[in-house]
């Protein structure tokens, strides 16, 4: 529809539609109103809108806010645009790659946003030249990355230094970059690990920690340590290790990743692996609007953000589980 045809629709004459579209105080906000209606209807609002936004809009793609991590990440992350006098839009893509293209398109070519935050660098199949900055790895865009295999080989180290030579990861489909980096570890620090050991829900959350420790408490020679692949599933595993006559640490250790806001009051403090949340929201967001400051030109920088154990009340000397 040509704006011939929208003034036709809406009664008014092709100037009062321009000036409406561009934003003119000679157009009532009543009039503006009408005519932005009748163009939504008709298909055509992206077409002609100009009005400018006074600030700039950094527009996040993340893979859930349904967790206590990303959701925690949203927080810090506006808080850090806010700073510099930027504004926050969010979508998340649920971990459909499809999704996270399509989400790139539209804050590209029609919320026409100033930079993008994304959790997934499969965005470039947007084609798309606008400043990004991924957080997790990528080849493509500036990216902040973070790395487990550090403060998995201090906690594991931390085990050993407790007596603990049999130690599992508990995770699901989700945490194979940590139950990656555990393997590295134990084998770095020449421990056995049957495969039995490393446990894989198809759950999420409390429930696959409770799922993955009952079937690890299931075997003939249970661990005495558990590292879960975030301090939910740690939760859930502390649940099934009381339901089953146990204590923490007095039976089995156990260490969360994360490091949740409320691991010190929990009755025994959860031991966990610190993943400096402030810190990589605060460099992301220094990177991206730096991209947008410098353009294109400037080679692609690629920054890795390590963990750090901390220690609490879940972790305690190795003992054998005696089996009722």
């Amino acid at each position: 529809m040509n704006m011939k045809q929208l003034a036709q629709l809406t009664g008014v004459s092709v100037s009062t539609v321009s000036k409406a579209f561009s934003g003119s105080r000679e157009v009532s906000a009543q009039q503006r109103e009408y005519i932005f209606r009748v163009a939504k209807e008709n298909g055509c609002f992206g077409k002609y809108i100009k009005i400018q936004f006074e600030k700039p809009v950094i527009a996040v793609i993340g893979p859930e806010f349904q967790s206590h991590y990303y959701a925690h990440h949203l927080t810090l992350l506006e808080k850090e645009i806010q700073k510099h006098g930027a504004l926050m839009v969010s979508a998340c893509f649920n971990f459909d790659k499809n999704v996270a293209v399509e989400l790139a398109q539209y804050f590209i070519h029609c919320a026409k946003v100033s930079g993008i935050l994304s959790y997934t660098s499969h965005i470039s199949c947007a084609q798309h030249s606008l400043p990004t900055v991924v957080i997790g790895r990528s080849d493509v865009y500036d990216s902040i990355a973070l790395s487990w295999d550090a403060p998995m080989v201090e906690a594991i180290t931390y085990l050993m230094e407790n007596g603990h030579k049999r130690i599992a990861f508990i995770g699901e489909k989700l945490t194979k970059t940590k139950d990656t980096a555990f393997i590295r570890a134990m084998q770095k620090c020449a421990l056995e690990l049957p495969k039995e050991y490393i446990v894989e829900s198809e759950r999420r959350f409390e429930e696959a920690g409770y799922e993955d420790m009952n079937q690890l408490l299931a075997l003939p020679q249970p661990p005495t340590a558990v590292i879960a692949g975030y301090d939910h599933i740690a939760i859930g595993a502390m649940k099934s290790i009381y339901e089953h006559g146990l204590k923490i640490p007095d039976d089995i250790s156990v260490i969360g990743m994360d490091d949740l806001n409320a691991n010190p009051y929990f009755e025994v403090p959860l031991t966990s692996i610190t993943s400096y949340n402030s810190d990589l929201c605060e460099i992301a967001v220094n990177m991206l609007f730096e991209r947008i400051k410098n353009g294109s030109s400037e080679k692609k920088r690629k920054v890795s953000v390590s963990g750090e154990l901390i220690k609490r009340d879940s972790v305690g000397p190795a003992k054998e589980i005696i089996k009722r």
